[in-house]
């Protein structure tokens, strides 16, 4: 369940890890926690049809793709599996993820496999796609307030002054766009998106994705012995 008293101790465990950190370390810290999950949700955003459900998962570290398959967190993929029953973007996601890890041969979450297996055997159905179509660029413009979010959370300022070197977050999300092969993104367009953040709704629609997985990165921070969950 989500818990935005566990986001606030989360922010509060960042804030301590950064405090006292150069600007160009606070950079580092931002790649590794969001800037390189970001431009992989970049690259799926670009290449496939993906819900905004999909790609802040891996905007947000909850499924990676590497050489052994597509790595889900258990805590993640409970709450996918829960929500598959009665969301299209959930279930979608679901069965996706289980039939690349499937034919590549790799382990998948067992909550997942029994899904897949129960849609299979026509025991479920894919549940019916409910609420209006967002705009053309809605699901991106939510992976830039994320990321912006991100580098805010951690110290850095959102955007800087016109010909100023300085580090901000708006530069960050400008060459990670780089980064994942899409040139045509400006950094006016990235302020515009923080800018007009509340009257878009997009804030609204960040803060929901965030929260749950703000829940699921303190589960992982808090699990014993250094096991993860």
């Amino acid at each position: 369940m989500v818990n935005s008293e566990k986001v606030t101790e989360l922010g509060k465990l960042v804030k301590k890890l950064v405090d006292g950190m150069s600007r160009d370390e606070k950079a580092a810290s931002w790649w590794a926690w969001r800037g390189n999950n970001f431009v992989e949700a970049l690259k799926l955003n670009a290449i496939s049809n993906s819900s905004l459900i999909e790609a802040m998962a891996f905007a947000c570290g909850n499924i990676r793709n590497t050489e052994t398959g597509f790595l889900v967190k258990e805590a993640f993929a409970e709450k996918m599996a829960e929500m598959a029953l009665s969301d299209t973007d959930a279930f979608d996601l679901v069965m996706k993820i289980t039939a690349l890890n499937l034919e590549g041969n790799h382990d998948t979450p067992a909550s997942w496999r029994t899904l897949a297996a129960a849609a299979l055997l026509n025991q479920i159905t894919r549940p019916q796609t409910r609420g209006r179509s967002r705009a053309e660029y809605w699901k991106r413009d939510v992976l830039i307030l994320h990321a912006l979010r991100g580098a805010k959370q951690i110290g850095l300022p959102i955007s800087h002054s016109v010909g100023s070197k300085n580090l901000s977050g708006v530069k960050l999300v400008g060459a990670a766009f780089k980064k994942a092969g899409q040139r045509m993104m400006t950094e006016e367009a990235i302020v515009k998106v923080w800018t007009n953040r509340k009257k878009s709704g997009l804030e609204v629609e960040a803060n929901k994705l965030e929260l749950a997985a703000a829940t699921f990165q303190l589960a992982e921070v808090e699990a014993p012995n250094g096991s993860k969950q």
